[in-house]
């Protein structure tokens, strides 16, 4: 698919540097999401038309030049029409500038969309916006917005609402570009050279009043009237409008000993800038101009810089974050000492800065933001005959599929499902000895461990994958037919993401989800050595186990390649049990248990929940004594003892928790998981 993103944005702008930034992150992300990437964007007085890979802009061959400033706002928009027109993309990625005098963008979206074909999309970088327009008709601004947007297709936006102006909004957090974090982890993620055992705060921004820099100074100053041991310094990096007033109050406040302004910085002077920094301070003051969720570029480059950060407005990014702090939402003094307990804290339990900067990668990529305004994009695409041609060849050859579904009408597909080291081994030996009327198997060769594999990675069609699903079971699925049986129970974890091939094959099944305590789980997994002496994740593991690369979307994707074998086992918990979440929970088909109830109740409680959830009739009243000789059966126990979690050195713990707390906090995981 090919993209043309434009945005009047100067590249040699200092005043919007960040902001130019931000458009090279997004072009990347385009590009790793599998677009050819084009971007008109100014240049000094040239328009310029780039074609955007591997991290460089190529120029080409249209290019307006000698454009001067006070023609610039409307020239631009026309030269757009043509670079449309050159470029032939298949969808148009604007950024909105407010419409002041003349409506530019009404004239642009309405010229293309009768020359192109192109979905037209907008991007608001804040909205609203008009408290940074005092002196601006506002009549006239939300005018002109309004009819561009009656020439749109599509609104993305940093803005949660569920509506602009009575259309449908996309919402979206801003990221970074990849090449950015590795940047910030190759220049920045170096040993300090200070000599100061005291906390240095750092500030880099375009100082405006929304930064809140006036609320640091105030805490300085509360905090210095007492005599302290510790010493706290604040950087103050940037230029603005707010320079000279927050110049002025440090000094009346008497904090120039603990204040350091140093203007604009780039390059060496920056980064040793950030090598020096302890913790950092987002914008403290969003709400003096009416936000109170934001996106902050600077949140995510110190994050990346693998420094904590204190904040007040809410953003994803700080959502379940063990290294972010918020304060309130106000204009009073930051309390110091708040912070600096914060700061120990962390250091405390041998919190590095690439521990923070390698959580914060997996959050805060735009490669994740393009894959959604992609399905966007594509989801409203107009039927092409093509398609319906597809279609109709797909109505034909799905016969296979109505005759299965027919030889199952009357049987119960049931599957155990999980991340392994849960009992389905049990289970498996369980129905088989108590069920006459079903099958009732553990991981049956083949273990379905290739085909989940390459659903995930390769991504066929569910059909496709559900086709080879009976290729595998036909011998059992044979002796289905031929023993007249009823069930067929399927205990395996690689099922686990296979869901849609089970809902799509059989017509009455049911998925017992079980899930153990995280803790437990990963102290079971590393005990678990097989026969050729490795176990899950261990560098001889000769599985290509799934990793967060094979999720586009996944937190963790930049993170992998340093992950412990103990932090991919994590990961691997909480990968499983969210998918199965996802594609399962709401479902009447759909039990979730945890493990330790299963387990560890001698009154059979959850058991017989389970049993009556199947509603397989011979095995509602079962008799206690059957059920405790099963479970007086030890089966595949872990061969190799291992402490138990809470006797891990802390930082390690820790790094695992960081990945069992998102999981359970982002994946919508229900109570059966409420042990963290």
């Amino acid at each position: 698919m090919r993209v043309l993103l434009i945005s009047r944005i100067n590249e040699h702008s200092q005043k919007f540097a960040g902001v130019f930034n931000k458009i090279k992150g997004q072009l990347e992300g385009f590009e790793q999401a599998g677009c050819e990437v084009f971007c008109s964007y100014m240049s000094y007085g040239t328009q310029t038309l780039a074609k955007y890979h591997d991290n460089h802009f190529v120029t080409e061959s249209l290019t307006f030049t000698d454009i001067n400033a006070k023609d610039e706002p409307v020239s631009f928009w026309e030269n757009a029409v043509s670079v449309v027109n050159h470029v032939q993309p298949d969808f148009i990625y604007v950024r909105y500038e407010p419409m002041l005098h003349s409506p530019t963008l009404v004239r642009f979206f309405e010229q293309v969309g009768q020359q192109s074909a192109a979905q037209k999309c907008i991007e608001f970088p804040t909205y609203p916006y008009e408290s940074e327009l005092p002196d601006a008709n506002l009549d006239t601004v939300r005018a002109n917005r309004q009819a561009m947007l009656e020439h749109v297709d599509h609104i993305f936006s940093t803005c949660y609402e569920p509506s602009i102006m009575g259309k449908v909004n996309h919402p979206f957090d801003n990221q970074l570009s990849e090449s950015m974090i590795n940047s910030f982890a190759e220049h920045r993620l170096v040993p300090s050279r200070k000599q100061s055992a005291g906390i240095n705060l750092l500030i880099v921004a375009n100082l405006s009043h929304w930064h809140g820099v006036d609320r640091v100074l105030l805490g300085l100053k509360e905090y210095y009237n007492q005599p302290r041991d510790k010493m706290v310094t604040l950087d103050v990096v940037g230029v603005g409008e707010m320079l000279e007033q927050l110049k002025n109050t440090s000094n009346d406040l008497g904090i120039n000993h603990s204040v350091v302004f140093h203007g604009f910085r780039s390059g060496e002077e920056l980064n040793q800038l950030f090598i020096d920094a302890d913790v950092a301070i987002a914008s403290l003051g969003m709400h003096r101009t009416g936000l109170y969720r934001s996106s902050t570029l600077k949140a995510r480059e110190y994050m990346a810089s693998g420094l904590p950060v204190i904040y007040c407005c809410d953003d994803s990014l700080f959502e379940d974050n063990p290294y972010a702090m918020k304060v309130a939402e106000d204009d009073t003094a930051l309390n110091i000492s708040d912070v600096i307990r914060f700061s120990e804290a962390l250091t405390k339990i041998d919190i590095s800065k690439t521990d923070i900067a390698a959580f914060a990668s997996g959050r805060i990529s735009w490669r994740t933001v393009a894959c959604n305004i992609l399905s966007v994009v594509k989801g409203s695409n107009k039927v092409k005959m093509t398609d319906v041609k597809i279609a109709e060849k797909e109505d034909r050859n799905d016969s296979w599929l109505t005759s299965f579904r027919q030889l199952w009408k009357d049987k119960t597909y049931i599957a155990f499902v999980g991340t392994g080291r849960i009992g389905t081994n049990f289970f498996a030996s369980f129905f088989d000895s108590v069920l006459d009327e079903g099958i009732s198997v553990h991981e049956p060769r083949p273990d379905a461990f290739d085909l989940a594999m390459d659903y995930i990675r390769n991504k066929p069609d569910v059909s496709e994958a559900a086709q080879e699903y009976i290729r595998i079971r036909s011998e059992l699925f044979s002796r289905m037919t031929q023993e007249n049986k009823r069930y067929f129970i399927e205990s395996n974890n690689n099922l686990s993401l296979l869901l849609p091939v089970i809902e799509l094959l059989f017509p009455n099944y049911k998925i017992v989800h079980v899930i153990r305590h995280p803790e437990d789980y990963i102290c079971s997994v590393l005990g678990n050595v097989q026969a050729g002496g490795y176990s899950l994740y261990s560098d001889d593991d000769p599985r290509l186990r799934p990793s967060a690369k094979d999720f586009n979307d996944d937190p963790f994707w930049n993170q992998w390649e340093g992950f412990s074998q103990e932090q991919k086992i994590a990961w691997f918990w909480g990968k499983y049990n969210g998918e199965i979440n996802k594609q399962m929970k709401g479902k009447s088909q759909y039990l979730q248990l945890e493990f330790a109830d299963l387990f560890n109740n001698e009154s059979y409680l959850n058991i017989r929940q389970m049993l009556a959830f199947l509603q397989i009739e011979t095995l509602l009243h079962v008799d206690d004594n059957d059920l405790r000789q099963h479970f007086s059966t030890p089966r595949n126990v872990s061969k190799k003892k291992i402490e138990t979690f809470a006797t891990w050195p802390p930082s390690k713990q820790e790094k695992c928790r960081l990945i069992f707390n998102y999981f359970q906090h982002n994946v919508g995981l229900n109570k059966a998981t409420d042990f963290l």
